[in-house]
């Protein structure tokens, strides 16, 4: 199971001349030291921790305080999050059109 869904993820992440974009459900995970880590729910518990590997953006969506829908950018004690880019803020407005734009360096 695991081979064939990291098959079929790797063929839709190397489409040339597009954006791919995934959404998963976040799945509530309990390490040996009692942490409670998040990551993105599938099948099999190694497929699910080695789905950001695959990518070069991973964000975990909140909600601001002020009620704003945010990505995270970065890894944290409890979500998983990255931005190979290096473009990024640690917490973007959810608008993926403009996290395009910034990582492009368009103004």
């Amino acid at each position: 199971m695991q081979e064939k869904i990291t098959d079929l993820i790797r063929s839709f992440r190397d489409i040339q001349g597009k954006n791919v974009f995934f959404t998963a459900k976040m799945e509530k995970i309990q390490d040996e030291s009692s942490k409670v880590l998040f990551f993105p729910s599938m099948p099999g518990n190694k497929t699910a921790q080695s789905l950001p590997y695959f990518f070069d953006e991973v964000f975990a969506l909140h909600i601001s305080d002020d009620g704003e829908r945010v990505l995270q950018t970065i890894l944290d004690k409890s979500y998983t999050a990255k931005d190979r880019s290096g473009e990024l803020d640690s917490f973007e407005p959810a608008d993926l059109g403009k996290i395009i734009d910034k990582i492009k360096g368009v103004k």
